[in-house]
């Protein structure tokens, strides 16, 4: 199911850009349980595109590519 209505602030954030650029990069940080990776959210609603995950790489380096 595709979340239309946001829950919190980083719902409206990710909406926001889904709506204004069609797609949103997702970050997370280094922990003890896997390295950096950021992924693509919404690139299949509006270009019906696959997402895009890369392990590896921190939001910002993923950003300068």
């Amino acid at each position: 199911m595709v979340q239309t209505q946001p829950q919190d602030e980083s719902d409206v954030k990710l909406l926001s850009a889904m709506k204004d650029y069609g797609g949103h990069v997702v970050g997370t940080a280094e922990d003890d349980d896997g390295p950096d990776y950021a992924f693509t959210a919404g690139m299949f609603q509006t270009h019906e595109a696959p997402g895009i995950c890369i392990v590896g790489l921190d939001e910002f380096q993923v950003m300068m590519q």
